[in-house]
This record gives C-alpha cells, structure tokens and sequence, in this order.
C-alpha cells in the first residue's frame, strides 16, 4: 500500500485500486494518514504491538541505512560511466526511497511531524 498526502486529499493505492480521500480539515487527514500507516506497518511487522512493530521499523532503518553506506562507498570506487556504477545508482535510489518509507512509518506510530525527503 502507498499513502501520499497532497494539500486536502489523501491518496491510497494498492494492487486492487487506488482511492482519494478529500477532506478540508488537516487535522482529520492527518489522523487518518497516521492510522493507515499505523495499521500497515503493523502488517508489515506481523504484530499488533506498537513496541514490536517500532523494533521491526527500526531494525529495517539500520539495515537500509548500512545498505545506503555500502552502496555509496561501492560506487565511489567506480568508474561513473561504468554499467555497474549506473546499476548501484539506481540500487541506491530505490533504499534511499525504502528508508524514507520506514521513517515516515515511524513518524506515524510516534504521532511526529513526517519526515521530508533528502538525498545524501
């Protein structure tokens, strides 16, 4: 499931479908958005516990981000035009994209103001 948040709608997709919800009143959207991602995350942890589900979370934030290091460092060492630094590129860009989504799950179990995306 992805979940986005564009000024008064909420936007949900899944392999089923994709859904938008308006709402003009921000502090309902964002109850709602912290819930979906709440509810999923546990999902993605197997559990209905919020301290366990904040371990998977984290666990997967110091993964991706020793990931994110190792590419970075691999790609340092090549060749930029070289086809395996352009495949490491893209390699790079889809953890930093994973690690983004951990820490705006996180952000939604803490109840915290979300993270904005950065690339190092």
């Amino acid at each position: 499931m992805v979940v986005g948040e564009i000024k008064e709608r909420l936007y949900i997709s899944e392999p089923n479908g994709a859904y938008a919800i308006e709402c003009s009143n921000s502090r309902t959207l964002r109850f709602l958005l912290t819930k979906l991602l709440t509810i999923s995350s546990f999902i993605c942890a197997a559990t209905t516990n919020i301290s366990t589900a904040t371990y998977y979370l984290q666990k997967q934030i110091t993964k991706t981000s020793e990931k994110i290091n190792l590419l970075i460092r691999s790609i340092g060492s090549l060749q930029p035009e070289c086809e395996m630094a352009y495949d490491l590129n893209e390699e790079l860009e889809m953890n930093q994209l994973r690690l983004f989504t951990f820490k705006y799950r996180l952000a939604a179990i803490y109840d915290v103001t979300f993270p904005t995306p950065s690339v190092r």
